[in-house]
């Protein structure tokens, strides 16, 4: 275990019960929407992003973060483009959100079983794979009766499409371009094998990480902590948890949690300069 880094194990089961608990009260008073479920999936994935994330450095593991750091970026732009975006506009996000999810699922396996090897073959029949053939074209067809601009739709993320934005454009406008630097772009050569020098020591064959790049990931780490705060304030804005709420002192005290532990996270960073 890695004695000085924070924990997040508490502070993720209480956002848990948060989360859980602002659903269930607004519940009371409502059906929640495919909206409202849109933006707790998201909510809850980031939680539950950082709490592996944090997992693995708390037993000195860095392999494999900063790919992971990369997923939260992209989480976080999308619960930011689905939140900031008008009342009126937020249903297109579900939209887009259920076409990429049917497409990608029938894309997937309509071009495996279409590579025509043996393997294929014996899991699935002509009949099954042809079926499974017309529902991809399907998929495909619902994305592109939208009449998008740009060439492939198909293949941009659901959050792209429904703002009309490019993730940079999104990064732009909802975060400062440095994080896409940091956040997105440079995490990207980590998920390709563009980075394996810098993550391992040819020499023992163990882990390693460049003291730069070991900042990079606090670095987005404390991105992330703040995030979540902002996250959960919306949360309980969005759905009206009042001081006179039970609920708010509880929401109130986990806050100031997180600030404490992005607290420790900038005490970390200020040690590695």
């Amino acid at each position: 275990m890695n004695s000085e880094y924070p924990t997040y194990t508490k502070i993720f089961e209480e956002a848990k019960t948060i989360l859980k608990e602002i659903r269930k009260e607004y519940s009371q008073d409502r059906k929640t929407s495919d909206v409202d479920d849109l933006m707790f999936y998201l909510a809850g994935n980031i939680n539950l992003r950082l709490n592996t994330i944090f997992h693995l450095l708390e037993n000195n593991i860095t392999d494999g973060v900063l790919p992971l750091q990369r997923t939260l970026f992209e989480l976080q732009i999308a619960f930011d483009a689905l939140t900031n975006a008008e009342n009126k506009d937020k249903k297109t996000y579900v939209k887009f959100f259920n076409k990429k999810h049917g497409f990608e699922t029938a894309h997937k396996l309509d071009r495996f079983f279409k590579n025509d090897s043996k393997e294929s073959k014996n899991i699935a029949t002509p009949e099954e794979i042809e079926e499974l053939s017309q529902i991809k074209d399907a998929a495909l067809g619902e994305i592109k009766s939208e009449q998008l601009q740009g060439g492939n739709p198909q293949f941009k993320q659901w959050y792209e499409l429904a703002s009309g934005k490019r993730l940079t454009n999104l990064c732009v406008e909802l975060q400062e371009i440095g994080y896409y630097y940091q956040c997105y772009d440079e995490p990207s050569n980590w998920v390709h094998p563009q980075r394996i020098i810098e993550n391992m020591d040819v020499e023992t064959f163990s882990q390693q990480m460049p003291s730069h790049f070991n900042t990079l990931i606090n670095g987005n780490l404390y991105w992330g902590i703040i995030k979540l705060i902002e996250n959960i304030a919306f949360l309980a804005n969005y759905y009206n948890v009042g001081k006179n709420n039970l609920l708010y002192k509880y929401i109130s005290d986990h806050l100031d949690k997180l600030v404490e532990l992005g607290e420790e996270l900038k005490l970390l960073l200020a040690k590695e300069a």
